[in-house]
């Protein structure tokens, strides 16, 4: 996953989202499936929560899925030792760099399944990226995780912390992926973003939740079926994580103007 200005991406959403250099508008007859062209969507972000849980089977996105399930059921397997750490790493890397791909995809005005991130630098494709989501979740769990190990706790508060961690999340990997830097979580960015877009973030974290209860649930289901059980946890895992991804990015698209983050 190789690093971009913010000037760079601008230019990639202006490209993508129907307008020229000069602002001209370009041309959009492209073929359609259903009702929704191809690689370009004029819809409502409510209508595109909607069309998230469809998006991952789209464009070869079944194949990615099945692909990707059968090797990261097969990357659990090697766990421990340095091999283990390794193998942790490598899926850990390329899993971020599919996060990041998919949000800057939707949020580009596409939803054109962008499929494999592209691996030919092992630092900037896999290093790079899991530092990103790594360190995204820590800023947005820190305050949790400080308060909880102090000697004397109330674990209410514990909780609450926790959630507003939750809270916060969303738009960390949402910032950290367009600007592609851990500058990007700036407490003020962030939390001055969830502000200005307030309306549409709590309907993206309603869904966001939604989607990881489901998670949670299959998994627990999936795992006392024998045989198939590690596969079918896998395959939810990879489809609930491209529809999360999706909606980041379309939050960004729908808001854009609100965010003004490259202007």
């Amino acid at each position: 996953m190789s690093g971009r200005t913010p000037h760079e991406i601008r230019k990639d959403l202006e490209r993508l989202g129907g307008q020229s250099k000069q602002g001209t508008p370009i041309s959009n007859n492209r073929p359609t499936v259903g009702t929704r062209p191809i690689g370009d969507r004029k819809t409502s972000f409510a209508e595109d929560i909607v069309f998230a849980f469809q998006y991952p089977f789209r464009d070869g996105g079944l194949t990615f899925l099945i692909i990707g399930t059968i090797f990261f059921w097969t990357a659990s397997f090697f766990s421990g030792g340095l091999l283990g750490i390794l193998c942790a790493v490598l899926v850990g890397g390329f899993i971020s760099a599919f996060m990041i791909k998919i949000i800057r995809e939707s949020a580009s005005n596409s939803d054109d399944f962008p499929g494999w991130p592209d691996v030919s630098d092992i630092w900037s494709d896999i290093i790079a990226p899991l530092f990103l989501i790594a360190v995204t979740c820590l800023v947005s769990f820190l305050p949790a995780i400080i308060y909880s190990n102090l000697e004397s706790h109330d674990e209410s508060i514990s909780l609450i912390l926790v959630g507003f961690g939750g809270f916060y999340l969303p738009m960390g990997l949402l910032a950290i992926a367009m600007f592609n830097s851990v500058g990007a979580l700036n407490p003020f960015l962030i939390l001055g973003s969830i502000f200005k877009a307030f309306g549409s973030y709590l309907a993206a974290c309603l869904f966001l939740g939604i989607a990881v209860v489901a998670r949670l649930l299959l998994g627990k289901v999936s795992h006392s079926i024998p045989y198939v059980g590690g596969l079918l946890d896998q395959f939810v895992s990879i489809y609930l994580l491209t529809v999360e991804m999706f909606i980041l990015g379309a939050l960004y698209w729908h808001n854009r103007k609100k965010l003004a983050w490259f202007e």
